[in-house]
């Protein structure tokens, strides 16, 4: 933990002297594989703002982090921004996880019909 930490630390200081998002992405990914996800979906959010080559990987990202957090309309929002700017080869990653998000507000309707 005290690795990333310091890493963080360090990303932090170095990410605005540099001029595209990239820094911010290593973060990001920090924070997905310690399961932080509204650091994850803050992280991103500063990479795509910074500005990056590839953003789609930001937006599947913030995605998956939104779907973490059952904040699923923001979730599908990332995920469709992200297909539109992804690699053909990509695609099919995104779709399975818009499909993983549907599915996820489907049962979270199905609970809140059967409680009433």
């Amino acid at each position: 933990a005290r690795e990333y930490e310091r890493a963080i630390a360090t990303i932090d200081k170095i990410a605005p002297l540099s001029e595209d998002g990239e820094y911010y992405m290593r973060k990001d990914g920090i924070y997905n594989e310690l399961g932080e996800w509204q650091r994850v979906a803050d992280s991103a959010k500063q990479a795509l703002d910074a500005g990056l080559k590839k953003p789609a990987k930001a937006h599947m990202l913030a995605g998956m982090a939104y779907s973490e957090l059952d904040q699923y309309t923001d979730s599908i929002k990332a995920f469709r921004r992200a297909r539109q700017l992804s690699e053909p080869g990509e695609r099919k990653a995104v779709d399975a996880w818009i499909a993983f998000v549907e599915e996820k507000i489907s049962l979270a309707n199905a609970k809140v019909a059967s409680a009433n």
